[in-house]
């Protein structure tokens, strides 16, 4: 596996994702006028070992809030360390385990986050209301598989249409990274 799994392509179609659906929920009155954070983490691999996870910032600073988007990236990363020592979102974790979340370094004790383990990824929004966090959080993690899948249909189908060739040219069959 490379040591990147998000493309360039990808990361700068979930910027502006999560970027210009902040703004039509803020505009329509969806959410709170705020501003936000949003920490995601890659595994490596898909699945749950996030041991070497990279971590990618997305969010915005508003004219009128208390507080920057890097202190709602801080909060969010703080519900991530809550999904990342439990294996559960952190809404989940913080209210029936209360006596784990105590003792994760770092925890911000409110739901936002949420864990996708077949996927390998874990994502946590700071800045809303608790169910916004969430709800914000869930819509980019289906936006993020999305684009892995469109990502994912050309190497399967290329690695077929190789296959399908006869002698030499058929040997280079798989998926390569």
């Amino acid at each position: 596996m490379t040591a990147d799994r998000l493309s360039t392509a990808i990361l700068e179609d979930l910027d502006t994702f999560v970027l210009e659906n902040a703004k039509a929920w803020m505009a329509s009155g969806r959410i709170k006028r705020n501003s936000f954070g949003v920490e995601i983490l890659v595994a490596p691999l898909p699945g749950n070992d996030f041991g070497d996870a990279k971590r990618y910032y997305f969010g915005n600073t508003a004219d009128d809030a208390i507080h920057d988007s890097a202190w709602y990236r801080e909060n969010a990363g703080g519900k991530n360390d809550i999904c990342l020592e439990t294996g559960l979102d952190s809404l989940v974790a913080v209210r029936l385990y209360p006596g784990l979340i105590r003792q994760i370094d770092g925890a911000f004790p409110w739901g936002g986050a949420i864990i996708d383990a077949v996927y390998g990824l874990i994502i946590g929004t700071s800045g809303f209301k608790e169910d916004e966090d969430i709800l914000f959080s869930q819509t980019i993690r289906n936006y993020l598989v999305m684009l892995l899948n469109r990502e994912g249909e050309v190497a399967v189908a290329s690695a077929r249409e190789r296959g399908e060739q006869t002698g030499a040219a058929g040997a280079n069959r798989f998926i390569s990274l």
